[in-house]
């Protein structure tokens, strides 16, 4: 090659960095890496957390919580602002993780996709470019500005209180609860604003928006109060609205035949002044404790809102819901029917608003009435004040509190105050997504992953689309193994090594080795049996496996085992024998800390929950709850009811049965609390006879993923595994990778010397040869250059690379090499 070494200046190089996009779309999740994950917030000690609450926490403490006041210590500060980025973590999400080796940089913005169905729901989510996530069939037009919603109470994180007598920072019960008579305590609000909120005496309870809590009142001291803000006073000609959801209680109904007013929410009464220095405290100094007091004081007869419904009107047993402000002379009102005293309705969506100095009521999906046309009078003077906002009673001029709502009235969420007048469809869109944006959770572009959060999106990706999805993947008897025919139940041990099995027409319970964890294709041998007495019906463990609980006939016995799930130790002395009520049970189960525990009845087809005192012992059971999922309950199971089973999230419940007109089914149940079936709504039901399996399931076991169902039925010798792997019908995104394109000039003037080191210029053809042949001593030669090098400062290769052809270096001009390689 030409010898020819040159020193390149920093006009000789050009580096050009650029970013380059790759697509990736399937419908195979793990074909292009990706995985999902549904996590869930634990109410209980993290000793009991599964993988899904500890990711849970994870990712709250690291994107999450406090994301407003804290965002200094975030990671993705620069990436991420919080009115542009909302971000509201509930009780459980849906994650989906992309490989990095996959997404490079960062996701493109844009890009993201995921459509996919459930039961008869069809999903499908797109990122807006920054950072949220939003569902398309509903879209982002046609939604109020964030930054307009001056006050929002969902209240978000009220799934944390929902159990007061729990430390909801530890999991454990607090042993003298300062909660007795309802939360007491100072928090901030849900918007962007920050707002302090002072909590009284109220209670969190579930509300009719699935996944989604409630305000209540709980007893007659409840109260709410909102200290005054700027932002919550309006004057006569500002437009502003008032939206909340109210779920119709019992006392509501009763409130309804009574000739009184119950107040939702209004902002007069007294407002808070500081208390002025006596003779005897003028002198304290300021640093002592209690020395700069807050007292209150008339805060003048005009109020911009108030929101109450009052009994008796404008018939008996009705409730109407009266919307009004006041300058202190003249009130203006507008009123609409709300409820009555029989009423089956059970949730209102609420809009107040001020219109161009008109107030305009609407409810759920109701004609708007508007003030004027109510022939109510408009205001000439100001109706603002510096009162406190109340929610479940007036407060009056003297601080005193009248016209309380009641004990467990009030029920409400989603509470949200607007400075502006919402349009039609604005206040549509708000009632249809609850939480008022189109936002249903997040995309972190740089880590390469994305959360689902809205609760309504909870089964996006979660594997029980049994309707849709479920086939059978293999099937596997006990019977030839002798240990009996038609299992009646059967559990798997911690790792899915081993299964064990209850007979319907033999007295032993049966100890099989797998040899793959959890396929029941791989049952091979019968480590150990165990007669436990005649016709048990269903087996659970203790996590630890050192209890095993056998249901026979209407009693459920705890034994000892001295090995865990080791049949072959256990100890005959019974720790204790549970029932004896004429309960036939068919089927047991704890929940994942054994502080709940659950039977099948397989007679009246009703569901017992009992609670326990300490944990897995049968002795401190206590009945909690009997739901009736058959005939005059659920309508679901109409007979043979004799298997049930939670996910490991604790928010999903499947029942075993027959149902008339389908025959053997499994039902799928969500609860809104994880493991409380009172909480519980039903979803969906798999006809088995669709995916071959013709008889009545008896037991269910799911993997520890959560995408197989374990099912035993009868009469059949036939343990069947169930796929329910989640079909996806498009995922797609566009990856982010900076290439930077490196250019470097290297010119070779035509009287710069140049040598060769090929063989054939030497006289001997051989690189060890000093003699030069004669054709090349001529000043005419000219070699060729077929090869280049870029070098560093210590004469390292970095980079060669050979031209396409030789080229001859010329005696008459200069030539220019110019190379171009990217990294």
């Amino acid at each position: 090659m030409p010898g020819i070494f040159k020193k390149l200046s920093a006009n000789d190089i050009k580096i050009t960095p650029f970013e380059a996009h790759k697509r990736y779309s399937s419908t195979n999740l793990s074909s292009i890496g990706v995985s999902t994950d549904f996590i869930s917030w634990a109410p209980y000690n993290k000793f009991y957390f599964k993988d899904g609450n500890r990711k849970y926490f994870q990712l709250d403490k690291l994107y999450y919580r406090d994301y407003i006041r804290e965002r200094a210590h975030r990671l993705e500060l620069d990436d991420a602002t919080y009115t542009t980025q909302e971000r509201r973590l509930y009780q459980y999400a849906n994650v989906i993780s992309l490989p990095q080796r996959n997404f490079g940089n960062e996701v493109q913005p844009g890009t993201f996709i995921v459509s996919c169905s459930y039961a008869n729901e069809q999903f499908y989510i797109q990122d807006d470019s920054f950072g949220n996530l939003y569902d398309v069939n509903l879209g982002r037009d046609n939604f109020p500005n964030e930054d307009y919603r001056i006050l929002y109470l969902g209240p978000t994180q009220a799934f944390k209180r929902i159990d007061l007598n729990i430390d909801y920072e530890t999991g454990n019960k607090y042993v003298n609860s300062p909660f007795n008579d309802g939360y007491i305590r100072t928090v901030y609000d849900d918007s962007y604003f920050l707002n302090e909120v002072e909590f009284d005496k109220v209670i969190f309870t579930t509300s009719s928006n699935s996944g989604f809590y409630s305000l209540q009142s709980n007893n007659s001291l409840s109260t709410i109060k909102i200290p005054h803000q700027p932002q919550f006073n309006f004057e006569t000609e500002d437009d502003f609205t008032i939206n909340f959801y109210y779920d119709i209680t019992g006392i509501d109904k009763i409130n309804s035949s009574v000739s009184s007013d119950y107040y939702i929410l209004s902002k007069e009464g007294t407002k808070y002044v500081p208390i002025l220095p006596s003779e005897g405290t003028q002198h304290t100094s300021l640093s002592t404790t209690g020395s700069a007091k807050i007292g209150t004081a008339p805060a003048g007869p005009q109020f911009p809102y108030r929101i109450y419904y009052k009994g008796n009107y404008p018939a008996a047993d009705t409730a109407s819901i009266f919307f009004e402000r006041s300058d202190g002379d003249t009130t203006q009102f507008v009123s609409a029917s709300f409820f009555t005293s029989g009423s089956s309705e059970i949730q209102k969506f609420v809009s107040c608003k001020n219109d161009n100095g008109t107030l305009k009521l609407q409810i759920n999906n109701e004609t708007e009435v508007s003030s004027s046309g109510q022939n109510s009078p408009t205001l000439n003077k100001t109706c603002s004040n510096k009162a406190n906002i109340a929610l479940y009673a007036k407060i009056n001029p003297n601080n005193s509190l009248s016209n309380r709502i009641g004990i467990g009235a009030g029920k409400i969420s989603q509470l949200m105050m607007w400075n502006q007048a919402l349009s039609d469809a604005e206040r549509t869109n708000v009632s249809q997504s609850i939480v008022g944006t189109p936002n249903i959770g997040n995309i972190f572009y740089d880590n390469g992953f994305a959360v689902v959060t809205h609760p309504s999106y909870r089964h996006i990706l979660n594997n029980y689309d049994i309707t849709n999805t479920a086939t059978i993947v293999s099937g596997n008897y006990s019977g030839s193994h002798g240990i009996g025919y038609s299992p009646q139940g059967f559990e798997f041990n911690n790792d899915g090594t081993k299964i064990f099995t209850v007979s319907s027409n033999s007295d032993l319970v049966g100890e099989f080795t797998l040899d793959t964890p959890y396929d029941i294709t791989t049952l091979t041998s019968v480590s150990a049996s165990y007669d436990f007495g005649a016709n048990p019906l269903s087996i659970t463990f203790s996590p630890d496996g050192f209890n095993v609980y056998i249901a026979i006939g209407s009693y459920v016995t705890q034994y000892k085992l001295t090995s865990s799930f080791d049949l072959n130790t256990v100890d005959n002395t019974k720790t204790y024998v549970f029932g004896g009520d004429s309960i036939l049970t068919y089927g047991i189960r704890f929940n994942n800390d054994g502080t709940k525990f659950y039977r099948a009845n397989n007679q009246f087809d009703a569901l017992y929950q009992y609670k326990l005192k300490t944990p897995y012992d049968l002795r401190t059971a206590e009945e909690e709850y009997v739901r009736n999922v058959g005939n005059g309950g659920d309508e679901q199971v109409t007979a043979n009811f004799s298997g049930v089973n939670f996910d490991s999230s604790g928010y999903n419940m499947f029942l075993a049965g027959f149902k008339t007109g389908i025959g053997g089914a499994i039902f799928h149940y969500t609860l809104d609390i994880p493991y409380d079936i009172r909480t519980a709504t039903f979803l969906n039901v798999l006809d088995l006879s669709i995916i071959g399996i013709l008889s009545t399931p008896t037991e269910i076991i799911l993997n520890p993923n959560n995408n197989k169902l374990y099912t035993a039925v009868t009469p059949s010798d036939y343990i069947y595994e169930i796929s329910m792997e989640k079909n996806i019908n498009r995922f797609e995104y566009k990856n982010t990778h900076l290439i930077t394109e490196n250019e470097y000039q290297c010119t070779m003037t035509e009287d710069e010397f140049e040598f060769t080191r090929n063989t054939s210029i030497r006289k001997i053809p051989f690189s060890d040869s000093e003699d030069i042949a004669n054709f090349a001593t001529g000043s005419n030669f000219k070699p060729y250059v077929t090869t280049i090098g870029l070098y560093d400062n210590s004469g390292n290769l970095l980079v060669v690379g050979k031209l396409g052809q030789p080229i001859k270096a010329s005696s008459e001009t200069d030539t220019t090499f110019v190379i171009r390689f990217d990294t």
